[in-house]
């Protein structure tokens, strides 16, 4: 069964926004993904320091400049990922996130300077818009103890239906996860 799924990914590559790829956990995602045949928006404040990356994945990758405080840039990002690639599958904000920063904090993902500028809901909206063209529900994960993360993802007309013990682990230590699900159909 695991030869089956992982000709079917192949076969079907994930594309994947990301933003603050130019060093850290950003990087790392980016480099992960484009290992595993996947495709890549890359955001950064510098996405010079991305070009290694363009030239070994050529038409895999796509470059943007942006800096999350910034919220018209992020619709601008969302739409340089859907006209290069024709939809989105994953987002990841790794902005000022680091290895050397994640802390218990981390669960909810955002930083407060980012917070209030509408980049989460921008971008969230054009994912589903693109998601409910293509699959009939989509799935998450978020912290039990992450309330705001609860909210956004419920503006969103997303149901709880469970709980995932240990789902999470941050710096060794495991948090349970809510499950959350949106039916399109």
């Amino acid at each position: 069964m695991g030869g089956l799924v992982t000709e079917v990914e192949r076969q079907y590559p994930k594309v994947w926004l990301i933003t603050g790829s130019s060093g850290g956990v950003g990087r790392t995602i980016v480099e992960a993904a484009l290992a595993a045949g996947d495709q890549v928006l890359a955001t950064a404040r510098e996405p010079v320091r991305l070009q290694d990356l363009v030239h070994r994945y050529g038409s895999r990758i796509c470059t943007v400049q942006h800096d999350v405080r910034n919220a018209s840039a992020a619709a601008t990002a969302v739409q340089v990922a859907l006209d290069a690639f024709d939809q989105i599958d994953v987002v990841v904000n790794a902005a000022r996130v680091s290895k050397a920063e994640a802390r218990r904090d981390d669960l909810e993902h955002v930083s407060e300077e980012q917070r209030g500028t509408g980049l989460a809901d921008i971008l969230f909206k054009n994912v589903l818009k693109a998601a409910s063209l293509k699959v009939d529900q989509v799935e998450l994960y978020v912290a039990v103890d992450n309330p705001r993360g609860r909210r956004f993802y419920r503006k969103f007309g997303f149901e709880s239906y469970g709980v995932m013990p240990r789902a999470l682990r941050v710096q060794g230590e495991d948090y349970d996860a809510l499950m959350m699900v949106k039916k399109f159909r």
